[in-house]
Formats: structure tokens, C-alpha cells, sequence
């Protein structure tokens, strides 16, 4: 009734809007006059009286606002309403008299309706009452008995779609045969869902039908009771082959949808999480059957799809004054916070607690949850000190002691567990209070003491528990350098920095690039020997983007090139020392530069670098020397930028550039992705295979750490260990891990427990040991093979065969590594490092009856990957004129359209790569506003047609291009081709995204040129 007489006041309000005056009577009779009879009511007969409503709000604050109405109880065309002002006294006059419905509205407040009968003046009090919303989603950790709970909101829907499909009061509609569902495994060959909780899906990739139109709607909402509504909810959309994903709202019980003026973000490897404003849908005129639509649609394309997950449609409620805290439905405690600690509970008894807001109104409805209690005293006073001028730390605590009983001995007790850093150190018994934790490294620990009981005296025998940890203990040990570090020994002395030196190490103070610098000299005479410049630590804790680069100048001087004589460039990541560079003396070095991408190995930790000089004997060489040690942090920074006057007018200066190119992981593997069948050993046995990259393929991935494997066991019973060999003739295993729980007849991916880090030089060979019964299990494609490299298979892991040339069987092992470093340049294959040897059938004869093929009849499970995109996101480009900032953009692309730029006048432009902790600057240009761009003179003519581009965008020049690519507005490059004296190239734009984009052209003298296109759809 509510919205009706709200519906009919906006009418009346519109009508009569230029009359003010603060009380209107109406009454509704075809236009009657009040002295006229009225559906046979004679208001002349009836006495005219006045009444008084006094509102007032239940706490205490001005009710102005608050609308109030009298509706005639029989006759409802007699209707009087009024806004209350700041006093609250509201005045009617001229009142027929007669029996009334007296309705009054406040937006977080119940609505109020009492019946009068009004038949002589009187003043009527009416109070209005906020409305009591619960707290939500309590819950109790059964181990510390602390509750905790979310502050309470106006919930008009919600939905986590964990159980039931569509959700009570929601529907899903479609054309499809499939349309929205619920699943926590929704992914398809083209579409990759990443993993989440339960969520609703709608699959257009899967159900490969009519997907025009699939909704999902909530239930009928109303949102007059609030201001402020808000719609949140996570999303994943990648937006591929042109699938769209609106939200709609509708107000007629979805007869019709409107647009809500927002976009869905997007992302192909992660989910986001949207929050839309519905304020202008909420409060005392706002909207009371409102629908919301979650609208997937394909376009008439074979499209992606779309997910959501926990939608929320909801408004901030007014805050309580307190909460009351119930156990069993016994008031235990009042609290002002949303956390509460319960005492005393018995360990192993169940319990309910509740949790009740209270307001100005009175009390909520109990938010409630069940929780058993395993709480046990815990120790008590802990704490920690690193005394001055030592590499420990002392820990001391007291027993643990139950307040209603104290100095007894707490039942069970038998000992205390000591952790640093989440992970167990030691046991110690129960007469021990302190603990000494030796030889420490500098850092940051976290120290947590648990008491240990044995729970036979609480009725549980056998059985053994830790309480929850007593008050944390944090020791920081400052110690080190910061990132950038700079050495160039120009003080003469090792001390100075704290590098610790071997004998042989000193200061060369006349020689150096320049001098001074660091010598290891062949005096005095040593042979077997090995020593050492270490750094002190140096942090690379906090730092979150960038690369980091160790750089140093290197010279060599020899007596002898034996090539027995190395020196060792090393780093220390926190566990073990890793070989970056190594170099020996097989040829003099004058003083050159060497620049080594360390960030796999030192970012978020506290690490050392040494110059690790070894060998059989001294007196072959004359030094090594080291100067000008330089480590840093570096981000990526954007590139080819330029700049041009427009050819419109007004002139605007047109900006361009290309994105970092971010780190992508990499997958190096040779097979096609599809599993064809499995390989095996006749009878059952133990071999080796493996895919194989040699030093000049992996020369562009030194410094990226191999961090997980995906491979394709074919069969449950065989035993899989994962081994990376280093060499190129005498394998050795520098990489082991067992793999369990693999689930056969499909793609599995593992990480690897600690990185393997890629050295610049090495060839590799990645692959598993396997050993099996008489199901064959190593899985491998369709072949051709690329034979000696995606085909190596070995009988003792020593011995190297292609099993394509030994054994005629063409095909790749189903082996895929990863290779990820923290960030900086894209990991994606440069074709002139790729190149293989060209493939040739041998005609050497084949072995017989070792290997054979299981000639599987089916794939079993799901053969083929999903495919899965992973970017790095950063936070978005700044655009600097004369070093000021002028916008932001998370475009490529950025137009100056300054009014005050001044005509001729010369500008300087550049443009910033932002991340969450660091800013790369690109190159600076120089630009005169109005003027022909000097970069434009000399440029040929450069035709891209249709621009905006559907389906084809054709490119014509006059130059002798090489090379044309597209880069996207990630710097993806979505297109490449090579050309030999071509003037004209065609590019299917049909499945790019819509979108800016950047056509790039090299020509054969070097020279890029760069245009803008659009791709509409």
C-alpha cells in the first residue's frame, strides 16, 4: 500500500509543483468541489476538524521529512497528506470527520499504520522505529572461542549459488539449451574459468547453441526502505570472440530491461569484483519492484561466456548502538565491536551461539551459528629479545594457568611447541620455559609458542592437541643494504661496504675501470683452491615490481689458458648459493661490462652476492678483477613513444606508444597439446623421457625459473618422477620431484616445491622417470615428432635416444614446462632462437621389441588443455608535457588538447609506466605545436583502410617494409608477418577484440612506424 499512495503523491506533486503550500487536502471525487457530494458522501454533513500529528524518530533525531498520509478507511478517495518539518508538528485542517488509515514513511525507519477515528480535533503521537537489521555471517573459532560477525546491512538479495540452482525467488531464463547453471568446474577447451567458489555460469563456448539471450534474474526487490543500494558481485568475462556481458534492471516485472550504464571488467586469467550504485533507485521515492538482470550474450557469434559469483544487492544500515552476545540462548556479554571471547566452555561440548543488534527500536533478529569448543589454556607472558651485538633470539613464557583456578597446574599439560614463521622449530617439555633460537640470519620473524596437552583427563585418550598460540612475538634484524647498491672500492678498503675477502682478494688501488678496484692476484702461490668477495646482506624484501639486474665490469688477465682456472659470479637466495656467470681462463677480458636479470632468485628476500674465484692452480693466471658493482631495481618501461600534431582541427598533439611488455609466463614444450596415446616398455619396466632445449634456445629465458610441470599420465599405476638433466652429453640430475596424486587420462599440473633456475649456458633436459606394470602410461601426441629434442627416451637416464629415429615412433612426449620470472620483458619465443634443426627421417634401422605404442582405442578423459591465458597487470600510464603531469590513461595512446597550448611554441612529452611500487619513464620527445611533425616529413604515405576495421583492415605504403605488426592495448602483439618487397598487406581483423590498437611497420633501413586503428564490432 505503501508505494501505491507514494505512486499516486509524485503524481499529485508533479501537478501542483509551483504551489507551495506545507499542507494539501484532496479530495478525489471526479472534480467535486468539498461543500459537493462525493461517491454519496455529503461533506456538508460532516463536521470539518483539525488534527495534529506529532512525529517523532525512536532516536531522537529531527524526523523532518517524514511523510504522513490519512487515507479515508472506507472511503479512500478522502486522502490528506503532509512532509514533516524539523518539529515534527504536522497540521491538518478542514479534516471531514470519519475513520482514517495514518500512515507515516522515513527512509530507515518501519513503516507506521494505525487506524483513527477522527471526529473531533485532537493531536495524535506517532514515533517512528529504525529499523533492526541482524548482524551477519557470525561465526566462532573453535579453538581461541573467539565470535566474530559483520556489521548488519539492509540485504535486498544475495546469492553464493552454493546449493540450489537458480537461488529461492531467482530465475534463469534462455534460448538456449543450456544457459545459466551453477558448477565449480565450468570451463571448456575455449573458455577458462580460473577456480573459484561455486559460482553461476553461462557457457556459451560449451553449449555451442543460440546464446543470445541467457538471464539470470534476481527476485522482485524494493528499495524504498534505504538510501544507497548498492549492487557488488565477483565476475570473470574475458570478452573473447565477441561475447558481451550486461546488467540490466527492470521495473515491470521484466517485461522490459534497461541498460545500467556500467561496464563489466575484463580479464582472461582472474575474477574481479564489480560494485555498481543503485541510489537512484533507493530511499522514500525510489523504485519498490525492482529486478536485476545478469545478461550473457554471444551476439549470434560462438561466443566465450560469462561468470558471477556472490552477488550482493544491499544498503549501509543505520549502525546500532551495541550488540548483545548469546550462548544457548543465554545473554552472556555486550559489546560495541563486531568480535566477542567467549570463557570457560567445556572442550568437546557443542554449543550455538547468537548475536543480536540493538538499536534506538529495540533489539534484531539473532544472527546464529553452531562451534564446538577445543579451547585449552594457552602460555601466558610470552615474549622475545635479540640481545645487542648476537645471532639469536631468546624466547621466555609462563605456563599456562585457568584464571578460576590459579596457581594449579593446568590438567594435560605436557609441553610447548615453538614456531618462527608459521613453520615448527622445536619441542620442548613442560618444566621449560624459554627457549634459544641459535645463529639466526638477518630478517623478519614471527615467533608463536603453543602449549601441548595430552586430552586423556578431558575424555579424550590417545588423543593429543596444541592450544591456540599466547601473545605473537615479532624480532626484526636490520641489518643490511638497500637496493640500488653501488660499489666501486673507492675508498680502498673491503671493511667499508662489510665485504668479506679471501687472502688473495685485495684492493688494487692503481688499476681499475677506473681505479680503484677489487683483484684476485696469483700471489701468493696457491693450487685446489677456492675463495671468495661476499657481499653483506643486501634486502630485496618489499619489492614488489621490476627486475632486478646484478651488473659489474670484469677484467682477466692469464699466464697459461689451461681453462682449469674460474671464477664464479654467485647469489645467495636465502638457502643455497646459484651460479649465475662462470668464466675461466681460456681468454684474456678487458675490463667489460656483464648485466645479469637476478630477480628469481632475490626478490622478496634478504640475499648475498660473491665473486667465487677457484681451480687446480694460481700461477696460471696474472688476476681477476671486479670494479663498478652496481645492483638494481628496474621496471619496464613504455616504448617506441611519439608524438604528432593532428591533422584536424583545433590541432591536438596525438601521443603514442607501446605497452611494457609485461611478464608472461612461458610454456616450453613441442608437443600440439593433444594427448594420442602412451608409450611404454614391453612387459612393464623403468625408463626415462624427456623433451629437450639446448643453451642457444634458452639463451632468451637466463635468469626465469622453470616453476611448474603439466604432463599426461595415460594410467593410475605407474610412478612418475619429474627430473630436469643438465649437459648436453653426460647427463646429471640437478632437479628431482616425486609426483603423487595424478589423476590419469588427463592434462595435470604440478609446481615444483622449490624453482629451478635457468642458467644462461646450460642445455636442459626436462622430463620423468616412470615406472610401470603392463599399463603403459607416458603419453604423447600425434606426432610428426621433432626428433632429438620432443621425443628423448632412456633406459638408465645416462643414454639419449630419439625414439622416433631408434624406435619409429613419431611422436612428442606430452611434457610442457614452465618458465616465470618475476617481471620486466614478455617470455614469448623470438623465432630466430627457436629454430631446430631441419627434421629428417633416418634411415638408420629401427630397434625392435623394447618400446612400444599401447594403440589406446579412445582418448580417455579430457585429451586436449584448456587453454589459459596469464597476464601481469599494472596500474596505468601518466602523461608528463614539460615534467608535469598532464592525465592518466590505461590506454597506448593519449591526445593533448590543451587550449593553451601556444602555436610554434616547443614542447617536451613523456609518458610513465605506473606499477603498484615503482614508475618507468619512456624516451622524451620534442614537439612544435602546429607545426608539421618533424617525425612526419620524411614519412611516406601510410593508407589503413577501413579504419575502423570489422573483418579486414588493409595496408598500403610506399616503403620497402620487412615487418608489419599489430600490438593490442595490453602490448600483445595479436599479429605478425614478414614481407619481401610487398606493398600491401590484407589483416583478418574478425576475431581481435574491439578495441585501439597500434600497427607497427619496420623497414627494411631499420626505421618503425607506428599508426593508430580501431576495431569496431
Amino acid at each position: 500500500m505503501k508505494n501505491h499512495y507514494i505512486g499516486l503523491i509524485k503524481k499529485i506533486l508533479l501537478l501542483f509543483i509551483a504551489v507551495t503550500i506545507s499542507t494539501i487536502r484532496i479530495l478525489a471525487s471526479s472534480g467535486l468541489s468539498d461543500k459537493t457530494e462525493a461517491n454519496h458522501f455529503n461533506a456538508a454533513e460532516k463536521l470539518l476538524i483539525t488534527i495534529t500529528v506529532n512525529v517523532s524518530l525512536s532516536n531522537g533525531e529531527s524526523p523532518a521529512g517524514t511523510l504522513v498520509h490519512l487515507v479515508g478507511k472506507d472511503n479512500p478517495n478522502i486522502f490528506y497528506f503532509s512532509t514533516a518539518p524539523e518539529s515534527g508538528i504536522i497540521v491538518f485542517t478542514e479534516v471531514v470527520e470519519t475513520v482514517y488509515f495514518l500512515r507515516a514513511y522515513n527512509t530507515g525507519f518501519y513503516d507506521h499504520e494505525q487506524e483513527v477515528t477522527l471526529y473531533v480535533n485532537q493531536t495524535i503521537d506517532i514515533q517512528m522505529a529504525e529499523i533492526r537489521n541482524k548482524p551477519r555471517m557470525l561465526s566462532v573459532d573453535g579453538n581461541s572461542l573467539k565470535a566474530i560477525w559483520e556489521k548488519p546491512l539492509a540485504v535486498a538479495a544475495e546469492a553464493d549459488f552454493e546449493s540450489g540452482f537458480p537461488p529461492p525467488g531467482w530465475q534463469a531464463t534462455t534460448s538456449s539449451a543450456v544457459g545459466w547453471y551453477a558448477t565449480d568446474s565450468g570451463s571448456s577447451q575455449n573458455f577458462y574459468i580460473p577456480p573459484h567458489t561455486r559460482y553461476a555460469v553461462s557457457n556459451d563456448d560449451a553449449a555451442n547453441d543460440n546464446g543470445c539471450c541467457d538471464y539470470l534474474i534476481t527476485p522482485a526487490m524494493d528499495l524504498t526502505g534505504h538510501n544507497n543500494y548498492y549492487l557488488k558481485f565477483s565476475s570473470f568475462f574475458n570478452r573473447k570472440y565477441g561475447h558481451n556481458a550486461f546488467v540490466k534492471y527492470s521495473v515491470d516485472d521484466g517485461q522490459s530491461w534497461t541498460f545500467l550504464p556500467y561496464s563489466i571488467p575484463v580479464s582472461n586469467n582472474s575474477w574481479k569484483e564489480k560494485h555498481i550504485s543503485l541510489a537512484d533507485f533507493s530511499g522514500i521515492s525510489g523504485v519498490e519492484n525492482l529486478r536485476i538482470a545478469f545478461h550473457s550474450d554471444d551476439d549470434g557469434n560462438w561466443g566465450s561466456g560469462w561468470a558471477i559469483d556472490d552477488v550482493l544487492i544491499a544498503a549501509d544500515s543505520i549502525q546500532p548502538l551495541e550488540y548483545a552476545v548469546f550462548l544457548d540462548g543465554v545473554l552472556v556479554g555486550n559489546t560495541s565491536d563486531t568480535t566477542f571471547q567467549f570463557e570457560n566452555l567445556e572442550l568437546g561440548q557443542q554449543y550455538i551461539a547468537g548475536v543480536s543488534a540493538l538499536y534506538s527500536s529495540g533489539y534484531s533478529e539473532h544472527d546464529t551459528c553452531s562451534f564446538t569448543s577445543w579451547f585449552l589454556f594457552p602460555a601466558r607472558n610470552t615474549s622475545g629479545i635479540m640481545p645487542v651485538y648476537t645471532d639469536y633470539v631468546h624466547l621466555t613464557w609462563d605456563a599456562p594457568e585457568n584464571p578460576l583456578l590459579p596457581g594449579q597446574t593446568v590438567p594435560g599439560l605436557t609441553g610447548f611447541s615453538i614456531y618462527r614463521n608459521d613453520s615448527l622449530i622445536a619441542l620442548v617439555n613442560d618444566i621449560t620455559h624459554e627457549y634459544f633460537d641459535m645463529s639466526i640470519l638477518p630478517g623478519f620473524y614471527h615467533y608463536k609458542i603453543k602449549a601441548v596437552y595430552d586430552l586423556t583427563s578431558y575424555g579424550f585418550p590417545g588423543q593429543e592437541m596444541e592450544s591456540i598460540a599466547g601473545e605473537p612475538i615479532n624480532i626484526s634484524w636490520i641489518c643490511c643494504y638497500f637496493l640500488p647498491f653501488i660499489e666501486s672500492f673507492n675508498t680502498g678498503l673491503f671493511e667499508t661496504n662489510m665485504w668479506n675477502a679471501g687472502d688473495n682478494w685485495k684492493i688494487s688501488g692503481s688499476t681499475g675501470n677506473p681505479a680503484p678496484s677489487a683483484e684476485f692476484s696469483n700471489m701468493p702461490a696457491i693450487i685446489d683452491y677456492n675463495q671468495s668477495l661476499t657481499s653483506f646482506m643486501i634486502i630485496g624484501t618489499d619489492i614488489i615490481d621490476g627486475n632486478i639486474f646484478l651488473e659489474f665490469d670484469l677484467d682477466h688477465a692469464l699466464v697459461n689458458p689451461t681453462g682449469t682456472e674460474f671464477l664464479a659470479v654467485e647469489v645467495f637466495n636465502g638457502s643455497i648459493w646459484v651460479t649465475v656467470a662462470e668464466f675461466s681462463n681460456t681468454a684474456p677480458i678487458n675490463w667489460q661490462k656483464q648485466n645479469y636479470r637476478i630477480t628469481g632468485l632475490v626478490k622478496g628476500k634478504l640475499f648475498n652476492i660473491r665473486f667465487r674465484t677457484f681451480g687446480s692452480d694460481v700461477s696460471n693466471i696474472v688476476h681477476w678483477k671486479v670494479d663498478n658493482i652496481h645492483i638494481y631495481r628496474e621496471c619496464a618501461p613504455p616504448t617506441n613513444f611519439s608524438a604528432y600534431n593532428s591533422n584536424w582541427y583545433p590541432t591536438v598533439v596525438e601521443l603514442y606508444w607501446e605497452s611494457p611488455m609485461l611478464n608472461n609466463p612461458t610454456w616450453l614444450h613441442y608437443d600440439d597439446g593433444q594427448n594420442d596415446d602412451a608409450i611404454g616398455l614391453q612387459g612393464g619396466g623403468t625408463f626415462s623421457y624427456a623433451i629437450k632445449y639446448t643453451a642457444q634456445q634458452l639463451v632468451q629465458y637466463a635468469g626465469s625459473s622453470v616453476t611448474k610441470i603439466k604432463f599426461f599420465p595415460c594410467s593410475d599405476s605407474p610412478e612418475f618422477i619429474f627430473n630436469i638433466w643438465e649437459g648436453n652429453g653426460n647427463h646429471e640430475i640437478v632437479c628431482s620431484q616425486y609426483i603423487d596424486n595424478k589423476t590419469p587420462g588427463e592434462w595435470n599440473e604440478f609446481e615444483l616445491v622449490t624453482p629451478f633456475y635457468i642458467l644462461p649456458w646450460k642445455t636442459y633436459l626436462f622430463g620423468f622417470q616412470i615406472t610401470h606394470n603392463s599399463e603403459y602410461g607416458a603419453g604423447v601426441d600425434n606426432g610428426p615428432a621433432v626428433a632429438g629434442f620432443g621425443d628423448l627416451i632412456s633406459l638408465d637416464g645416462i643414454s639419449w635416444e630419439s625414439m622416433a629415429t631408434a624406435y619409429a615412433l613419431d611422436y612428442n612426449w606430452n611434457i610442457q614446462v614452465k618458465l616465470e620470472a618475476s617481471d620486466g620483458k614478455v617470455l614469448e619465443p623470438e623465432e630466430e632462437m627457436m629454430l631446430l634443426p631441419e627434421q629428417t627421417k633416418s634411415e638408420i634401422p629401427v630397434k625392435d621389441g623394447i618400446f612400444k605404442k599401447a594403440g589406446l582405442t579412445t582418448n580417455p578423459g579430457s585429451s586436449r588443455q584448456s587453454a589459459k591465458v596469464e597476464e601481469r597487470e599494472f596500474l596505468d600510464f601518466a602523461v608528463y608535457r614539460d615534467n608535469v603531469l598532464i592525465g592518466t590513461t590505461t590506454e597506448t595512446y593519449y591526445n593533448d588538447s590543451d587550449s593553451e597550448l601556444n602555436e610554434l611554441q616547443w614542447y617536451t612529452y613523456f609518458v610513465t609506466a605506473r606499477y603498484q611500487d615503482c614508475e618507468a619513464r619512456s624516451d622524451t620527445v620534442l614537439i612544435q605545436y602546429g607545426a608539421v611533425s618533424v617525425s612526419q616529413v620524411p614519412e611516406p604515405e601510410i593508407n589503413l583502410y577501413p579504419n575502423p576495421a570489422n573483418d579486414i583492415l588493409r595496408v598500403e605504403f610506399s616503403v620497402d617494409v620487412v615487418k608489419i605488426s599489430v600490438i593490442n592495448y595490453l602490448g600483445k602483439t595479436v599479429f605478425k608477418q614478414h614481407l619481401n618487397g610487398d606493398k600491401k598487406v590484407f589483416i583478418d581483423t574478425s576475431n581481435f577484440d574491439a578495441g585501439v590498437y597500434l600497427v607497427k611497420l619496420q623497414t627494411r633501413e631499420g626505421k618503425t612506424i607506428t599508426r593508430k586503428m580501431v576495431v569496431a564490432k
